[in-house]
């Protein structure tokens, strides 16, 4: 935490930066819980396509008619339980 001054009444006001707040989070975790976010996290840092898509700007153009079908479509299958699992998945695009 970083102390400021406050400017009027002289009382010291604490703002938590983001890794504090990461390290709160990161001390409420199980064991599991915590191997699994880290290896998420090094996951992240050394896949290139994984930095390309964090760092790339938000696509704030409105969804087409096109899209918005497409996005009706995909929620109604995912409600009806027409989902493949990552395993399939995998078998099927990887061999």
């Amino acid at each position: 935490m970083h102390a400021l001054a406050d400017g009027g009444s002289g009382d010291t006001v604490y703002v938590m930066t983001t890794k504090d707040r990461l390290h709160q989070v990161v001390d409420g975790l199980s064991e599991q819980e915590a191997a699994d976010a880290l290896d998420y996290l090094v996951s992240r840092s050394r896949d290139p396509l994984a930095r390309r898509l964090d760092t790339a700007p938000l696509d704030d153009e409105p969804l087409t008619d096109e899209e918005h079908e497409s996005l009706r479509e995909a929620r109604a299958d995912f409600a009806a339980g027409r989902t493949v699992s990552m395993d399939d998945l995998r078998r099927e695009l990887l061999g």
